[in-house]
């Protein structure tokens, strides 16, 4: 089982979305991305081709916080509150064609430059609801406030 690197994306400038389109069908995703910020961030995401109806359902664990939330247009991956500090993620994702898609995801940020605040840290796992498609393109969503900056790195690899 070798994993293949499909796609990675370094943006040039700042946006709120990073992604990876075109991406070959395989049964076992991992993506990973290294985010720089500018401004402050929150309502970090992925979403799967382009499917932004409330097909998503997540269940986080983030500090001391647990909780779950259903029906929502994608599946949010850090803990919902603002940060200025870049970030690093991974996701595990389950993509066979016929199921519905599986997604683990870790989200990891410094929470400051000193060693008096430790890292936060979220993980999530998630649900695509959608059975009839192999995901094909995934997209990385600042659906808060602030912008991604320029020399963040998406990346996808998959494997069967």
């Amino acid at each position: 089982m070798a994993w293949e690197l499909l796609k990675t994306d370094t943006l040039s400038g700042t946006s709120d979305t990073i992604t990876l389109s075109s991406l070959d069908a395989k049964e076992s995703l991992f993506v990973e991305g290294t985010i720089l910020n500018s401004g402050s961030l929150n309502d970090i995401a992925l979403e799967f081709n382009s499917d932004s109806g409330n097909n998503y359902c997540r269940r986080y664990h983030a500090g001391d916080t647990k909780s779950s939330d259903t029906n929502q247009p994608y599946i949010e991956i850090e803990q919902g509150s603002a940060f200025s500090h870049p970030f690093y993620f991974y996701a595990n994702i389950s993509n066979v064609q016929d199921e519905n898609k599986i997604c683990h995801s870790m989200f990891i940020d410094s929470n400051g430059t000193s060693t008096s605040s430790a890292p936060r840290f979220a993980e999530v796992f998630g649900v695509w609801n959608n059975s009839s498609d192999s995901i094909n393109q995934i997209e990385l969503q600042n659906n808060g406030s602030g912008d991604f900056a320029a020399n963040s790195i998406f990346s996808c690899w998959g494997t069967n």
